[in-house]
């Protein structure tokens, strides 16, 4: 299982030191932590340009449930995801299918 990560300075070093992979439904900004290897910590992010609070709320929730659809987690890495505009369109499912894609395009699940 994975924790959540609050705080705005650790996602954003997530963002702008981490990797990206841009998928239709959300984008995957990933990081190695420094500390020993364990669960990894995880954000869900809707932006305001995207929608209004009903959209945002929505779009994380559909996140939150896509990433707990998933049967493995990747260990040791700062993981957030941040939803694109057609998220709240989509099926928990179809996103946990392209969150098992991004980490395996990118070498975080073997």
């Amino acid at each position: 299982m994975t924790t959540v990560i609050t705080s705005s300075q650790e996602i954003g070093s997530v963002i702008q030191e981490g990797s990206c992979v841009a998928t239709p439904f959300f984008t995957l900004f990933y990081k190695e932590r420094n500390e020993s290897a364990g669960p990894s910590r995880v954000a869900f992010i809707a932006g305001k340009k995207n929608g209004n609070a009903v959209w945002r709320n929505k779009a994380k929730r559909k996140l939150r449930a896509a990433w707990r659809l998933q049967k493995h987690y990747p260990d040791g890495y700062d993981i957030c995801l941040v939803a694109k505009t057609v998220a709240t369109e989509v099926s928990a499912i179809e996103i946990a299918s392209a969150i098992r894609d991004a980490l395996l395009r990118k070498g975080l699940l073997q």
